[in-house]
């Protein structure tokens, strides 16, 4: 009974795995390392003896002790893998905040280049920077609520 339930246990994950898997939410990389263990596991609950044999092999007295190692062993490469990602995650994210850094500056720049310009030709034609915008813009159409339609919000 037990055999069975672990049987179904074993499958189970791997179908999730795969759903995950569909929907995006996990990655090809880790899904391989899952439908490995979750086959490994089948095969242990179909054939126990495998895990008696190779504990023989490998000089465990207890089954079950070859099992966690395996397990540990496991899960230390999974705390790597993800170790290494996350700093390369780290380094990624610094260089963004750096690019959008420099940019910001940049835009910063811009806007207080374009301000005195736009000051100065204001100046040069005597006018208020109204009537400047306006006659180089044209004026702003001032709209109500009642201008709008339903038209309006439709993507």
């Amino acid at each position: 009974m037990s055999r069975l339930l672990v049987l179904g246990a074993a499958i189970f994950a791997i179908i999730v795995v795969f759903l995950l898997l569909r929907s995006g939410r996990l990655r090809e990389k880790y899904v391989a390392l899952w439908v490995v263990v979750g086959g490994g596991v089948v095969l242990l609950a179909i054939f126990p003896r495998l895990l008696q044999i190779a504990a023989d092999l490998l000089h465990f007295r207890v089954p079950s002790n070859l099992l966690f190692v395996l397990s540990i062993v496991m899960l230390l490469g999974i705390i790597v893998q993800l170790s290494l990602e996350l700093s390369a995650m780290e380094e990624e994210t610094r260089t963004l905040a750096e690019h959008v850094a420099i940019l910001d500056t940049e835009v910063s720049s811009l806007r207080r280049q374009v301000a005195r310009e736009f000051s100065v030709a204001a100046s040069e034609l005597k006018e208020p920077r109204n009537a400047t915008v306006d006659r180089l813009t044209g004026p702003i159409p001032r709209l109500s609520h009642k201008d709008l339609t339903e038209n309006d919000f439709e993507d």
